[in-house]
């Protein structure tokens, strides 16, 4: 029971600080996808529709990492 409450509780944290993500948890880890009308677009450098990690700490880090990128190149960063 209380590993549900922790996990609930690092969910909401996470929803709490990143509310333009989607997030969850279930047996293959914690995932992650955009809120909204994002579309994926499937070329080198785009932004990620969706990350995934092995646990809530590494899954903060890879948001933390799109939100950089998004805010340096809203667009992505396509090879020239």
């Amino acid at each position: 029971m209380a590993i549900h409450t922790l996990t609930g509780a690092a969910v909401e944290a996470l929803t709490d600080e990143f509310p333009q993500w989607r997030i969850w948890t279930d047996d293959s880890g914690w995932h992650a996808c955009r809120r909204g009308r994002f579309i994926q677009e499937y070329r080198t450098g785009a932004p990620a529709f969706s990350v995934h990690a092995s646990g809530p700490v590494e899954l903060a880090a890879q948001l933390f990492w799109q939100q950089a990128g998004d805010a340096h190149a809203p667009s992505g960063c396509p090879r020239h």
